[in-house]
């Protein structure tokens, strides 16, 4: 009973102090000066203040250090967990600090566990950043991780239990599964968690410069980058430096439109209506007529030409610019 009436005249003589410094206590938004977090280990008999609270920042002040040991309530048993929720949080803190109560935020919940180890929501996000840095490290882009999509806390309560996080495939742009593991001592698996994270990776990319038509040609000056989010970009990217070419659009685009493999084919060496050589080869004979392309081919097609000095059709192959073979 002593105790009680003591801890109570210490509060009022605290309250005292405050107001005569002129620290607020009527509490309206930006004023909290301390909050509760989600999560909490404790030891001992009692719940002390500075187990489950810390001071928000700039307000590291005379008052916490005069509360910070008040003692709350009891723990739960050794290796359990319980769960305060906001009304009951708001409760007993008005009950041991009185009017101090009003300058600390409270969560909708508070997770305590007496003794191992609670990784909560935050510290799950500080271990992925670090495997996504490992991953994107010499990726010539830059990466923003959000939107995690994970447990609001893991906690681990019996002795030699761990973490073990992954990713659950190839990183890449876009929406990637993150795999959990609490491990025991001997490690085996206790217990598994799925999660997840977004990310942005903002790169240069080949696009057009100006609107390229259906069948144009895909020349340098055609062509210039832009920052794009590759986690918005559904298709693969066509990159300039590859073997190939020379190339042109199979559709029309804008300018901006990224240029995608899809959307380009090779550049035909024999086009539509264009003239060509005819060459007829044999094992005895070998003879040149002028022909006209009916179709479009590159080399090694197999296309449709019209004769012109008999005016048959005949398919032939594309051997260069202007050549085509029949044997």
């Amino acid at each position: 009973m002593n105790g009680k009436i003591g801890h109570k005249m210490k509060l009022w003589v605290l309250l005292g102090s405050i107001v005569l410094l002129g620290c607020p206590l009527q509490v309206s938004a930006g004023e909290w000066q301390i909050e509760v977090k989600k999560t909490a280990v404790v030891q001992g008999e009692y719940i002390q203040l500075r187990e489950i609270a810390r001071t928000l920042e700039g307000y590291d002040n005379p008052l916490w250090k005069d509360i910070a040991n008040s003692t709350l309530t009891r723990t739960p048993n050794k290796g359990n967990k319980k769960i305060f929720y906001r009304n009951r949080l708001d409760k007993i803190l008005s009950r041991r600090l009185q009017d101090i109560a009003g300058l600390i935020r409270l969560p909708q919940k508070l997770v305590v566990q007496n003794g191992g180890r609670i990784f909560s929501k935050s510290d799950l996000k500080k271990r992925i950043r670090k495997l996504v840095d490992s991953g994107t490290r010499n990726l010539d882009a830059e990466v923003k991780l959000r939107d995690y999509r994970l447990p609001e806390h893991i906690c681990l309560d019996k002795a030699g239990q761990r973490l073990e996080m992954s990713l659950d495939s190839r990183l890449s742009a876009g929406r990637n599964t993150v795999r959990i593991k609490m491990l025991t001592a001997r490690d085996s698996v206790a217990k598994r968690f799925a999660g997840s994270v977004f990310l942005d990776v903002w790169k240069e990319v080949p696009c057009a410069a100006r609107p390229i038509q259906r069948h144009e040609s895909l020349d340098p000056e055609k062509i210039t980058t832009e920052r794009k989010n590759l986690a918005y970009l559904p298709y693969e990217i066509w990159d300039p430096d590859e073997d190939g070419g020379p190339w042109r659009l199979k559709k029309s685009i804008g300018a901006g439109s990224v240029l995608y493999d899809r959307i380009l084919e090779p550049l035909p060496l024999i086009c539509k209506g264009e003239g060509v050589n005819l060459l007829y080869r044999g094992d005895t004979i070998r003879l040149e007529v002028p022909a006209k392309a009916l179709e479009e081919g590159s080399k090694g097609d197999s296309m449709l030409v019209r004769n012109l000095r008999s005016d048959k059709r005949i398919r032939a192959k594309v051997r260069d610019k202007n050549t085509v073979v029949v044997r």
